[in-house]
């Protein structure tokens, strides 16, 4: 026999927008607060691995591969690239 879903499903918040609301401001600020700390960590990170990136591009630039090459599957323009490269001083 098939399942049959039933007639009135529960209904859950998508944001906890109903958890927001019953919570005190001690709470609420605790979570700000938490998500704040977990933005500005990844953020960091991100950064983090931006440098790392544009570090092997440089050292790809130092055995002969070109802006250009390292753009194709790259989240950056050659332009952009060939920037970074100037700064760690490859390229002309």
């Amino acid at each position: 026999m098939p399942h049959k879903p039933p007639a009135n499903p529960p209904r859950f918040s998508r944001r906890g927008s109903d958890i927001l609301r019953r919570m005190g401001p001690e709470e609420a600020d605790a979570k700000v607060r938490l998500a704040t700390t977990r933005y500005e960590d990844l953020v960091e990170q991100v950064e983090a691995a931006k440098e790392d990136l544009f570090d092997a591009y440089a050292d790809a630039a130092r055995k002969g591969l070109g802006p250009e090459e390292l753009a194709d599957g790259s989240p950056f323009t050659a332009d952009h690239i060939a920037r970074k490269l100037r700064e760690r001083g490859v390229g002309r």
